[in-house]
């Protein structure tokens, strides 16, 4: 996906691209990002799914990327970017919440605007010096949100990435990113692209209680397919599971099979997180919605195809045959639900009971977690599908030193799920990251070449201190081999 760097050419400087700034700047478009004619009140605006009004704080920020010295395990990023704070998608189970993140007002309501983000981008992106992958978005916003239908902050962005050349990530669980596919189809031919889209159930009546403000599960769905179509790598964010909800073996199994369908390559699970205070609270708060919402909830494996899913400007595709209804699996959603109604353990008590230890974290009981991810690990194999950026996508778009970071701190990941153990491999990652932290300091460090000599020199055993990890790196990156384990 998109060239070497070493292709690249210096494209100059933005004014010399006609039409890149043909959108109007921020100010042009009202300070106080009152963006369309539904403005109820002063710095209002309603949310075209209806489920909330926002009410949008302009602010100025003084830079536009938050780099790092080393890629996000994570996302495979040096540099990350988000012209929001706060999400219109008032997801319920969301993190952003916490009193850590110091989100004031209605996280749902109340969004912050970084309204120059454009213009910084324009300027620091030629200043940066080495290139690497640009995520968009994080845990406490959404690049897509409604208000970016309005005021084209991202598509603002992307347009800059692309005339610079920097791959980048974009991760957002909404369908409005279709209006911006020509941009991204541009950069993917140029530098890269990956479309990560969150999903975490195919049942459209527990994503209207959770995701409220969010595109249905099936219109993600049918928007993963058209980027495939497109020619433009994807993958999903099975991000939270919620524990007895949306989480049963068939569950799991159906949106493994349904991700892999639409030629997603990974399926990239998370656990949900109840971090004491306004978050878990809120959370809480929200699940006698979702025990009234049992005759539905019964069967999320089951996809299904709601009417009234076109959104402006998109065309209705026919719709699909649902699966016959199959009884809900012992211990998964419906026998919870049942349970409920039958006055038995309510889903209170059960989180009470997989969150009762209030973890700063807000992580959820270890032995439930482990045997979550070991179900999730299972189904995601079968159906070939990478637990994280698969190594064959991110090594087309990253240099070698940052690529060889993220290879072997996948090998970490992999086999400590694999029960395999991991002590020498650890180490190896520490001596990497401190000679790659030192070799980077020097403002002519090269990672493409510092990689090769390495290799070529014999020097690499003597970071790792690994002989056995050693031959395995010159086959993956000597001999165009990829870490992909969950292939064979």
């Amino acid at each position: 996906m998109g060239k070497p760097f070493s292709e690249f050419t210096n494209p100059g400087r933005p004014g010399d691209l006609p039409g890149l700034f043909d959108l109007p700047e921020p100010s042009a478009r009202h300070s106080s990002c009152q963006a369309s004619s539904q403005v109820a009140d002063q710095g209002q605006i309603i949310n075209q799914e209806g489920a909330f009004s926002q009410r949008c704080v302009s602010r100025r920020g003084r830079t536009a990327l938050v780099r790092s010295a080393l890629p996000g395990t994570f996302t495979t990023a040096r540099y990350r970017l988000s012209p929001y704070q706060g999400c219109g998608h008032g997801c319920i189970y969301c993190d952003g919440r916490a009193e850590r993140y110091h989100v004031e007002g209605d996280f749902a309501r109340d969004i912050v605007v970084k309204e120059n983000t454009p213009d910084l981008l324009a300027r620091e992106l030629p200043r940066l010096r080495e290139r690497g992958v640009i995520s968009i978005g994080s845990g406490i916003t959404d690049c897509y949100q409604p208000l970016e239908e309005k005021l084209h902050l991202t598509r603002r962005c992307a347009e800059l990435l692309g005339y610079y050349r920097f791959p980048a990530l974009v991760m957002t669980k909404s369908s409005l990113i279709e209006r911006d596919m020509d941009l991204w189809k541009r950069l993917n031919e140029e530098a890269g692209f990956l479309l990560l889209l969150t999903i975490t159930t195919l049942d459209d009546d527990i994503a209207a209680i959770i995701e409220p403000g969010a595109p249905s599960s099936t219109r993600r769905l049918k928007t993963l397919e058209r980027f495939a179509r497109a020619g433009l790598a994807t993958g999903v964010l099975a991000m939270p599971l919620l524990p007895e909800i949306t989480d049963s073996s068939k569950a799991l199994e159906g949106l493994a099979r349904t991700v892999g369908d639409t030629g997603a390559r990974c399926l990239i699970p998370g656990g949900l997180t109840l971090r004491p205070g306004r978050q878990k609270e809120f959370f809480l708060s929200r699940l006698a919605e979702l025990e009234g919402n049992a005759g539905t909830a019964a069967s999320p494996e089951l996809r299904q195809e709601p009417e009234g899913l076109t959104e402006p400007g998109m065309k209705q595709e026919p719709e699909r045959q649902a699966e016959p209804e199959r009884p809900p699996e012992p211990g998964g959603p419906g026998e919870i639900f049942r349970a409920t109604r039958e006055g038995t353990p309510d889903l209170q008590s059960i989180y009470h009971n997989l969150y009762g230890g209030n973890a700063p974290s807000g992580a959820l009981a270890h032995s439930y977690g482990r045997a979550l991810f070991q179900r999730f690990r299972d189904a995601s194999r079968t159906h070939r599908l990478a637990p994280f950026i698969p190594h064959s996508l991110y090594r087309n778009y990253v240099n070698r030193a940052d690529e060889m970071y993220l290879v072997l701190h996948q090998m970490l990941c992999w086999y400590e799920q694999e029960g395999v153990p991991t002590e020498r491999l650890s180490r190896a990652i520490g001596s990497y990251r401190d000679w790659l932290s030192g070799k980077r300091r020097s403002p002519s460090f090269d990672g493409d070449q510092a990689i090769t000599e390495a290799l070529h020199e014999g020097s690499l055993n003597q970071i790792l201190h690994n002989p056995r990890l050693v031959r395995t790196l010159h086959r993956l990156f000597l001999e165009g081999e990829s870490f992909e384990p969950w292939l064979s």
